[in-house]
């Protein structure tokens, strides 16, 4: 990814620094046409892994998006 990233450098096109998500690296970038683009890689490869829901690694958001939280009951 790294190189990748030197190589959009190299050719004039924006990118971001390498973005730790903890469960995987991105970098982002948008190609001559105006499309948003995302190159990235897993830490740790989940596929062909049994679902672990109570593995933090990958189910343990300590601040999830709004729409992932628990919903509260309306009072």
């Amino acid at each position: 990814m790294l190189k990748l990233q030197v190589r959009l450098k190299e050719h004039g096109i924006e990118v971001t620094e390498v973005i730790d998500h903890q469960i995987n690296r991105s970098i982002y970038f948008t190609d001559p046409n105006g499309i948003a683009l995302e190159a990235s890689f897993w830490v740790k490869d989940p596929t062909g892994m049994d679902h672990d829901y109570s593995d933090p690694f990958f189910f343990g958001d300590a601040d999830p998006v709004p729409s992932a939280k628990p919903k509260t009951p309306a009072a």
